[in-house]
């Protein structure tokens, strides 16, 4: 694993992305198309915002950073990336 051998404790479970995919498979097509998409912001939109559910190690994630020392492997508050 690239961001070495802890990473996977502050990984999310693939439930996130089956979730997340459901949501949008099941809003209107004629609507939605050609969008980027992340997980949390669809799942945001659907009204669920504790995502400790999806996390590998619950005590690693920290809201939408998930910390390895002073690292962060992943934030999506930044709207301007």
């Amino acid at each position: 694993m690239l961001s070495g051998k802890d990473a996977g404790r502050l990984s999310r479970k693939p439930e996130i992305v089956a979730d997340a995919a459901y949501a949008i498979l099941c809003r209107d097509a004629k609507t939605f198309t050609g969008n980027f998409a992340v997980d949390d912001d669809i799942l945001k939109e659907e009204g669920i915002t504790n995502l400790d559910q999806y996390a590998v190690d619950p005590c690693k994630g920290t809201g939408h950073t998930l910390v390895c020392g002073t690292h962060s492997l992943y934030f999506t508050e930044n709207k301007n990336i």
